[in-house]
């Protein structure tokens, strides 16, 4: 069965592949009317979906004929916000790239991005898309002889996400709970589990008749419409034949939160795979955002250039006023690429609440009645729903305006260079490469700190030792060097209730001073440590330990002289650490996370209160030890660096930062910002200035 379309002989004065139009005619007709039809029908998914979510599948499917007034008005309401400050909406240009792609034989946007807040449908919203794609696949019966590919050759549609938990959790769940759930694909399934799910097709059962007929027993599964969930990390996507990618939360996928390879190396080991299917392809990259940095965000810009109007020589070169602002243009042009104009990208970006607008009028617009939204606009009008918003955003209005109104936040200013934090990983001078050391030895000194948080924040902890290199640098000094022995960071998720027991931790840190009876330092926090404090103590006379035990009282300038004195003490290569993996359920390390997240803002180094990493704790304590144990040393180098000839076998020391000269710190904050290549390692061996 073919598709009653007909070819639009007009089309040759318009420059349209009529050979594309003509392969798209003798297409077997899909089962389904339409993505409503598809997404809504008890024969298919059967959701029930709010009246701007109709709109935006009719927009992301180019079904213009379809769309009612009601459509057309939001989508025009979505054109006009797009040129606001903050932008809500879709490119002004819409109604261009939809006749773009029409013309062109496309059913659908290939690539979509959707920039939504938290909790506004982005997960279910997917599960629809990759469904179809599913079954659109499935529907052909031979997917493979209508592609040009080889019989029996398996397809993907692969959803990728920053680890594997979340790639099998979130968007990939929402695919494989809609496919489940589509009585037209109940009889394809072959496989449904936590990573994968495939749908057996004509041509499979063909071919396993065929094989029986010959006797032939195969030893692998013959079902060749597959899903995966795959981890950034994965090289999955390099070989594979795929026509559908889904990235999961990608504005979040950063270096350090889960793996080696960043967005960009993600998504362009990636995409090469979907090339053999051309229109038929899907991207779909669902986030809310974060910073003005990485592959999402470049993307974003890309989708955000603007077609003067409707022309054949796509890919005109960007200049002002082909983009929707003036920061856009100058981004571009800052950066020294040159970006073209692509009429394939849809853009919707719009705040948690926006898809859910208009949910009382939902049985006269589509049908169906709700209860509420799932999110709800902040506005004082008194009602509870949307007061509890209004408390949100005056809590911490930045975190809101990420999160939940779907705006970039400003480039964050690092406070620490990223390839710096990744030498601090790279084995020692003589080969060794750190692991974790749960006992000392007798012939070394350690120094330990622990960050007491609230019970429902992380307790971080950290213990450290100096040693000296032996190799003296440039100038005939040796320097000691701060290794980190033990690094750990309790977290409320792995607490019954969700609360951090202090009772424990207080144990596992005695047994800790006990496997390391050199310790000559032990500090916290003076920050909900009083009680702890005085309990280690106790044990440590008990148990007649040489180990001091100290409060340590943190104020807002001591905390950016410990920080500025870590920066340097990093940049001259003198901190080495293992990594741990205690990040995102062991799939990255806590530690590199939090120092490669750490932002300078108004003079002072903090967390980031939105994106993938928004806690310190650890980093608290390995700056807290570098500095106990380097801080003579640092003040020394200082000295030698200002006056008389270096000396060799200068020793560590035990100060507070409060101790530094202003002159040294003054050396040190300009040694931290820093950037020369003879700074970190410059060979190995030769750490140092």
């Amino acid at each position: 069965m073919v598709t009653k379309r007909s070819i639009n002989l007009s089309s040759l004065s318009s420059g349209v592949d009529l050979i594309s139009q003509f392969r798209n005619a003798l297409t077997p007709q899909k089962p389904w009317e339409s993505i409503i039809d598809f997404a809504t029908h008890t024969s298919f998914c059967g959701l029930k979906l709010y009246p701007r979510q109709h709109t935006f599948l009719k927009l992301a499917y180019l079904e213009t004929e379809s769309m009612t007034q009601y459509d057309l008005d939001v989508i025009e309401e979505w054109r006009k916000g797009w040129s606001q400050p903050q932008p809500e909406g879709t490119q002004s240009d819409i109604w261009y790239r939809i006749d773009y792609l029409k013309k062109n034989g496309y059913t659908h946007f290939p690539h979509i991005q959707n920039v939504l807040g938290r909790r506004a449908s982005k997960g279910m919203l997917g599960g629809i898309l990759g469904a179809e794609r599913l079954a659109y696949f499935y529907s052909l019966g031979d997917f493979q002889a209508h592609f040009g590919l080889p019989p029996g050759k398996d397809a993907y549609l692969s959803v990728i996400a920053t680890n594997t938990v979340q790639a099998k959790k979130f968007l990939f769940a929402d695919i494989r709970q809609a496919v489940e759930q589509c009585r037209y694909l109940e009889t394809a399934i072959s496989t449904s589990n936590e990573y994968s799910l495939s749908l057996r097709t004509e041509a499979d059962k063909r071919l396993i008749a065929e094989s029986e007929r010959r006797g032939i027993r195969l030893d692998h599964e013959v079902a060749t419409v597959r899903a995966i969930a795959a981890s950034s990390t994965s090289s999955s996507g390099r070989g594979g034949v795929g026509f559908a990618n889904f990235y999961d939360e990608f504005a979040h996928m950063q270096a350090g939160t889960g793996g080696p390879r960043t967005s960009e190396e993600v998504y362009e080991a990636y995409q090469p795979s979907l090339d053999q299917f051309g229109r038929e392809a899907l991207t779909y990259i669902p986030s809310s955002p974060y910073t003005k940095v990485g592959k999402f965000y470049d993307l974003y810009k890309s989708g955000s250039i603007l077609l003067d109007s409707f022309l054949n020589d796509e890919g005109k070169k960007a200049s002002s006023d082909y983009v929707k602002d003036d920061t856009l243009a100058e981004d571009l042009e800052s950066e020294e690429k040159v970006a073209y104009a692509d009429p394939e990208m849809l853009i919707v970006q719009l705040p948690s609440w926006a898809l859910y607008r208009d949910w009382q009028h939902a049985y006269s617009l589509v049908g169906t009645t709700f209860k509420g939204a799932i999110q709800y606009e902040p506005l004082r009008n008194g009602v509870i729903e949307n007061e509890r918003m209004v408390r949100l955003e005056r809590r911490d209005p930045e975190k809101f305006k990420v999160e939940r109104r779907a705006q970039f936040a400003e480039v964050i200013n690092s406070y620490l260079e990223p390839q710096k934090v990744d030498e601090i990983f790279e084995p020692l001078w003589d080969g060794r490469v750190l692991s974790e050391q749960n006992a000392g030895s007798h012939a070394l000194v350690y120094h330990g700190h622990c960050d007491p948080s609230k019970t429902n924040a992380n307790f971080g902890l950290a213990i450290g030792h100096l040693e000296e290199c032996p190799e003296p640098d440039e100038y005939g000094n040796k320097w000691k060097h701060v290794v980190f022995d033990f690094l750990w960071a309790y977290q409320p998720k792995d607490f019954p209730d969700h609360t951090v027991d202090y009772i424990k931790i207080e144990k596992d840190i005695e047994n800790l001073i006990s496997n390391f009876p050199t310790m000559e330092l032990f500090t916290a926090d003076h920050w909900n440590s009083i009680l702890l404090l005085s309990e280690l103590r106790r044990f440590t006379q008990l148990k007649k330990l040489g180990t001091r035990v100290e409060e340590v009282k943190f104020t807002s300038s001591r905390n950016q002289d410990t920080a500025e004195a870590f920066k340097a003490a990093m940049n001259l290569g003198w901190v080495h650490a293992y990594r741990d993996s205690l990040f995102n359920d062991g799939q990255g390390s806590l530690l590199e996370t939090e120092l490669k997240f750490l932002t300078e803002q108004n003079g002072k180094v903090q967390k980031q209160s939105v994106g993938p990493c928004t806690t310190k704790d650890l980093a608290d304590c390995v700056m807290e030890v570098t500095v106990r144990l380097l801080g003579e040393q640092l003040g020394s180098w200082n000295r030698e660096k200002l006056s008389s000839p270096p000396v060799s076998g200068l020793q560590g020391g035990y100060p507070t930062p409060g101790s530094f000269s202003n002159d040294t710190l003054s050396s040190l904050k300009s040694l931290s910002q820093r950037r020369t290549p003879g700074m970190g390692r410059a060979s190995r061996g030769r750490r140092g200035y």
